[in-house]
């Protein structure tokens, strides 16, 4: 099931993200919307092809994502540097875990859609079997889980097990201002109670 981005995304701020994939780093270069405002986004680092690089996901416009998530732009790491695009995908920030699986890896996201039920699926990344050394990245396969107030026993297990430690990968959130994006971890760690 292919995910595209909302139609609501203007003109201007696509074009910003097209700029930003042909930097060495698409997570550094500040992106614009069409009145030339910030734009933040998420991103997460894994290795997404099994070749020791981390390889980088990047999210489209945080306003455009809803409650199941929203798109990502998925890089790979070249050796001699920067990066090759791989495709988009539809991910939960909140819900993303990688798995490695025999020549491949998995990209595990679970997305609400009401209170008590949610997709939960991943999408493949392997080697193209043509050769060449492309990566291929396969349609979303999911399955719908009850995991939230009302839900199952067994949906809410789903999820716990499949976005624990060490497989959920740490989705950070960009702060972007005129000439640099500094990135933070996300959601960010909850404020310490005072002791006083």
């Amino acid at each position: 099931m292919k995910r595209l981005l909302p139609l609501a995304v203007s003109a201007g701020l696509a074009a910003g993200v097209i700029a930003a994939e042909d930097a060495a780093d698409p997570s550094a270069v500040p992106v614009r919307d069409s009145e030339g405002g910030s734009v933040e986004r998420y991103r997460f680092r894994a290795d997404l092809d099994r070749d020791g690089r981390q390889d980088l996901a990047v999210s489209l416009p945080v306003p455009t994502f809803g409650q199941a998530g929203g798109n990502f732009v998925l890089y790979v790491a070249r050796p001699e540097g920067g990066y090759d695009r791989v495709g988009e995908v539809f991910l939960s920030p909140g819900a993303i875990s990688v798995e490695a699986v025999d020549a491949a890896v998995k990209l595990w996201t679970h997305g609400r859609v009401s209170g008590s039920e949610g997709r939960l699926g991943y999408y493949v990344l392997s080697d193209d079997p043509s050769g060449g050394g492309a990566i291929v990245l396969s349609d979303f396969e999911d399955l719908t889980i009850h995991p939230g107030d009302g839900g199952t026993e067994l949906g809410r297990a789903l999820v716990s097990t499949v976005f624990s430690d060490p497989h959920r990968v740490q989705v950070e959130r960009s702060e972007t201002d005129t000439q640099r994006v500094r990135w933070s971890p996300w959601p960010p760690a909850p404020a310490k109670a005072s002791s006083h």
